[in-house]
């Protein structure tokens, strides 16, 4: 049995032509010029398919090696012939079913029939085990039959974004967070997947490829080792992409005259020790005791209200923005505009509780020597905030109990509404930056009136909520003009604005 994840199509893609077609590793690099973006409906199998992409080029390439290499390369508007010659030498480690070395798996790992996992335990998305998923209807006992370029999909974005789930198999240590596992992941993307695949390209020398492998360059680690529980630094940028955060093996069976996967055998790979601020899609905020750590999705909280750690920081912080950004705006031509995606998940301990992918503009202003737009920027996230803390308050007071005012926010949810609302117009703020004029006095004043309108229309289900009694009536009342008032201080509310 095989599945050749260079020949075999498995990756979903849009092409310039509208066209969308499945296509193996070698056309995707090869054509990537003549296609818009990679698809698919988990954001983590795109983010581990740009990771995957990424490692084969600079391993082909074995570069670019500095910005003078990243223009040229992008200038010649496709990838060289090399990219081919290097997946022709290197095929044989990519069959997702090989004995030996089976794509980013162990050959020798096989549990017994009663301890496999169902394959929705390489999907965030679905539910399996204490992983309950809104909507869907995935039961561990039946699984469902993926083909092998659903499988093959699912395990790169299982491997790319793992995180612990506890207590490991029998026999071997407990899972731990793979190395962007717990962190966003941030991709500038341009106009076609030729762009996006050079605006992360970010510098790799030929020193630093000596000392590097993909996981399909190295030697698959044995059963002895992973039981030990090992823990290692990346060796380089293609190690980090390709990391081994799980020990999987894929079990093909026949259904109904067609082979599919709905069992594998799962359990802990290599741990990633505590290292530097090294992965060029991650932004890293500087902690007083701890460093550089990486910017995470919070709970319940999209990741546009930390939109200040994509861009330089301001006031010369340790705060540090992604690479790939970085190097994305030091290659773009004058006058164009990449987009940047973010794709990450927030957690309960193991458990997920949420998982996103969010695209913006990206505003050259908000690059440039000139700090303004970044100002503004910070000024209008923070009013924001604060307005969405004053909302609280005003639910806080409404009932008198604090507890009593997380119940009823969590059966009214006038907070997720307002920053639903503000979600909605935050591209608007972004566009407002890109011809940023004066000391950007009408982008702060337009937020400031969205601000206004998302947290009136989010305070709006109180008045229904309190219309039982006079008494009721009476507190709502209260509360409307505790908000107006604290909406005046915060943005200056003239008197003629109302709910």
């Amino acid at each position: 049995m095989t599945f050749n994840l260079v020949s075999e199509p498995w990756i979903r893609t849009q092409t310039v032509s509208g066209k969308r077609e499945t296509l193996g590793l070698r056309q995707v690099l090869s054509g990537a010029h003549e296609i818009v973006r990679l698809e698919d409906e988990s954001p983590f199998v795109l983010g581990g398919l740009h990771r995957l992409l990424l490692a084969v080029l600079h391993r082909a390439l074995r570069g670019p090696e500095g910005l003078p290499s990243s223009r040229a390369l992008l200038s010649a508007g496709r990838f060289p012939g090399e990219v081919v010659g290097y997946l022709h030498q290197w095929e044989g480690r990519f069959d997702l079913f090989d004995d030996v070395a089976p794509f980013w798996q162990a050959g020798w790992f096989s549990l017994p029939e009663s301890e496999r996992s169902p394959v929705t335990m390489l999907a965030i998305q679905h539910t399996t085990g204490n992983n309950k998923v809104l909507f869907d209807h995935s039961w561990d006992k039946n699984p469902p039959a993926l083909s092998f370029a659903e499988a093959a999909r699912w395990l790169v974005g299982a491997q790319t974004f793992a995180i612990s789930s506890g207590r490991g198999k029998e026999g071997f240590p407990h899972t731990k967070d793979g190395p962007i596992g717990a962190a966003a992941l941030v991709l500038p993307t341009g106009r076609t997947l030729f762009e996006t695949l050079c605006f992360n390209l970010v510098s790799y020398s030929k020193e630093a490829a000596a000392l590097d492998a993909p996981i399909w360059e190295a030697t698959a680690p044995t059963l002895e080792e992973i039981q030990r529980g090992p823990e290692r630094k990346p060796r380089g940028l293609t190690d980090l992409y390709t990391w081994y955060s799980r020990t999987v093996r894929l079990h093909p069976e026949t259904i109904d005259g067609e082979v599919r996967v709905r069992w594998v055998s799962i359990t802990s790979g290599i741990f990633a020790s505590e290292r530097e601020a090294d992965d060029p899609m991650v932004a890293y905020r500087e902690h007083e005791e701890k460093g550089l750590l990486p910017q995470r999705y919070g709970q319940n909280r999209g990741f546009w209200r930390d939109f200040q750690a994509l861009v330089p920081p301001l006031r010369g912080t340790g705060n540090r923005p992604p690479l790939a950004l970085l190097h994305a705006e030091e290659i773009t031509e004058p006058g164009e505009e990449p987009r940047v995606m973010i794709i990450g998940q927030g957690r309960d301990q193991s458990k997920v509780t949420l998982w996103r992918l969010e695209t913006y503009p990206l505003p050259p202003a908000l690059f440039a020597d000139d700090a303004l737009a970044r100002e503004v920027l910070a000024e209008c996230l923070e009013l924001a905030e604060k307005a969405g803390s004053a909302l609280r308050g005003v639910i806080a007071a409404l009932v008198g109990d604090l507890d009593e005012a997380r119940r009823l926010m969590d059966r009214e949810p006038l907070l997720r509404n307002f920053w639903t609302g503000m979600e909605e117009e935050f591209p608007s703020l972004l566009a407002t930056l890109t011809t940023i004029e004066d000391d950007g006095s009408r982008a702060k004043e337009e937020w400031k009136g969205k601000i206004r309108t998302c947290a009136w229309w989010a305070f709006a289900p109180i008045t229904r909520a309190y219309s039982r009694s006079g008494e009721e009536m009476r507190a709502a009342i209260r509360a409307e003009r505790k908000l107006k008032r604290a909406l005046h201080d915060l943005l200056g509310e003239r008197k003629e604005d109302s709910a």
